[in-house]
């Protein structure tokens, strides 16, 4: 267990290892002695993504401590989708962990969790463990995964193919590739084999708990209006938010890095750099596509690469509703 506090939640981009607190003060303590919070345990909110689609801004835009607070990408579940990958039994502990992560900071509150992207191979488990949340799965198109790869630092990058493994692993979509798609010839082009086995666990995991339970969202139409995905997310989670605090969070994050806090990174800016990269890496891009459309896209279930547009869309569901 470690104590944290609000300043911990709102500073730490992520709570995995690069958390802003000392995790050498962390102590063992068993699970049922953790207190269950002011007003027990009441339906946790998950955030899954597919990875550099936005989902760390939607995550900071939704904060509204005490109200709602949202973990982002806890370190707990890091380590049980790295077991499970390994082969290990999950047993009790999908349970045991969302309950604790999901208790309340105040009487009514609700929490968000965002688990990282390479936690899709647990994320049924975790849908599993807590029968009355909802999911809203965030992802992006193919060519703006393969930019935003791209763009990424050579360490970064050099992760790409186990970050494929994992994708791969989790679900039946390997069984479905010809051998070649098992050798892709760059590393952009493993990052859209990446995409494809992300975008065939989204689709099993709608499929398995259902439109009433799961709602997807793209990142291009969070970014064309932050305030309508914003609203219609709360409204899919039944999250309560006054107006004029809800206004004046997204002002203080629609245009700022959700990464670098400090530096203004507005849709404008973004879109700017999308088409700069693009046009600088025309050639990688376009020959990790050819690859893609000859060895991996045919592979997939037509619902997974429109998963957006389909029953499970977050527009449709809301208007629906």
């Amino acid at each position: 267990m470690l104590h944290i506090d609000r300043r911990v939640v709102e500073e730490s981009t992520f709570m995995d290892t690069r958390i802003a607190a000392d995790l050498r003060q962390s102590i063992a303590v068993d699970a049922a002695a953790v207190p269950g919070g002011p007003a027990g345990i009441p339906p946790v909110a998950w955030l899954f993504h597919t990875s550099f689609c936005c989902s760390t801004l939607l995550a900071k835009a939704l904060h509204d401590h005490p109200q709602t607070v949202v973990y982002r990408e806890p370190l707990v579940l890091r380590r049980l989708a790295d077991a499970r990958h390994e082969g290990r039994a999950l047993g009790h502990w999908p349970v045991t962990c969302t309950n604790l992560l999901a208790r309340p900071w105040t009487p009514g509150g609700r929490v968000i969790i965002k688990p990282t992207h390479a936690s899709l191979n647990i994320a049924q488990a975790l849908m599993n463990a807590t029968p009355d949340s909802r999911a809203l799965v965030l992802t992006s198109s193919l060519q703006d995964f393969l930019v935003s790869n791209i763009k990424k630092t050579a360490e970064t990058q050099a992760r790409i193919p186990a970050l494929v493994e994992m994708a791969l692993t989790a679900g039946e979509f390997h069984r479905r590739l010809p051998p070649q798609a098992l050798s892709p010839p760059s590393l952009i082009a493993a990052a859209g084999l990446q995409w494809a086995a992300q975008r065939e666990l989204l689709l099993d995991i709608a499929e398995q708990s259902g439109s009433n339970r799961v709602a997807v969202l793209d990142a291009e139409w969070l970014l064309a209006d932050i305030d309508d995905a914003v609203n219609r997310a709360q409204a899919w989670w039944g999250l309560v938010a006054d107006p004029k605090r809800r206004g004046a969070r997204l002002a203080e994050v629609a245009h700022r890095h959700a990464k670098l806090g400090t530096r203004e990174y507005g849709p404008q800016a973004r879109a700017h750099e999308v088409a700069l990269v693009s046009r600088l890496h025309a050639p990688t891009l376009q020959a990790a596509n050819d690859w893609l459309q000859q060895h991996v896209l045919p592979a997939m279930r037509q619902e997974a690469v429109v998963l957006p547009a389909g029953q499970w869309s977050l527009t449709r569901l809301f208007d629906e509703q």
